[in-house]
């Protein structure tokens, strides 16, 4: 697909998705409207960011927008669309300004094929693990269909889909608490998070070429963890 062509298939969904609703498509949710459509992001991105993307190669035909509430929520709206501040208008009307930035990238970031998603209350983190190693302590799992990619959503949508879970897990959001920088993970919980971190980066192309079967890598982690002890 050449340039051109991925271009207009982004401007007619931001076009379509404000039309129909006049707010923002979720960047995060972006990569999973292209597929639909048959484009895949790689081909265009070229090692850049989507946002990157969106304003060097559109600049006058899109904005990407950010929520005064929570600026991890970002947005693109048509340049037609002329929006003015405060943009967390544009965003479905959620309000999520009182959801952990952990929590809200716990439901929108894409989950790795074959993992499982889990968060941490104290500190406020999420981890993704392999799908056959038990639940960690002091964890609670966010169901694969509740993430942003696994389903369609709008910002709206995943504050119901976090409030639910909250609630069927009895969670305070004030007892969530912001990892400071002299907090630690315990080290299992810390040692999957930094895998987890480490696959999220690559692309799918990336991921089709790791070699080593990831439950060897589990097995490697496992027994690193042991001889620390």
């Amino acid at each position: 697909m050449n340039d051109s062509s991925w271009t207009d298939v982004v401007k007619a969904i931001v076009g379509e998705h404000w039309t129909n609703q006049e707010s923002a498509v979720l960047l995060s949710r972006l990569p999973a409207l292209l597929k639909q459509r048959g484009v895949e992001p790689q081909d265009f991105l070229k090692g850049r960011k989507l946002a990157q993307a969106l304003e060097e190669d559109l600049p006058s035909d899109l904005l990407v927008i950010r929520s005064e509430q929570n600026p991890i929520v970002v947005g693109v709206v048509p340049s037609s669309a002329s929006p003015a501040p405060p943009f967390s208008r544009y965003f479905s009307g959620t309000k999520i300004n009182n959801v952990p930035p952990a929590l809200w990238r716990a439901f929108t970031v894409p989950l790795v094929a074959g993992y499982r998603r889990f968060f941490s209350v104290s500190p406020s983190k999420y981890f993704d693990i392999l799908g056959d190693a038990g639940q960690p302590d002091g964890s609670y799992e966010i169901d694969r269909s509740d993430i942003l990619g696994e389903a369609p959503g709008t910002a709206s949508s995943i504050h119901e889909k976090i409030e639910r879970w909250k609630n069927d897990n009895n969670i305070k959001l004030e007892a969530m608490k912001i990892r400071s920088s002299g907090s630690q993970l315990p080290k299992e919980l810390s040692d999957m998070r930094a895998l987890s971190d480490a696959l999220a980066e690559l692309e799918d192309s990336d991921l089709q070429r790791i070699s080593i079967p990831l439950d060897i890598v589990r097995k490697i982690i496992l027994s690193t963890q042991k001889n620390r002890k």
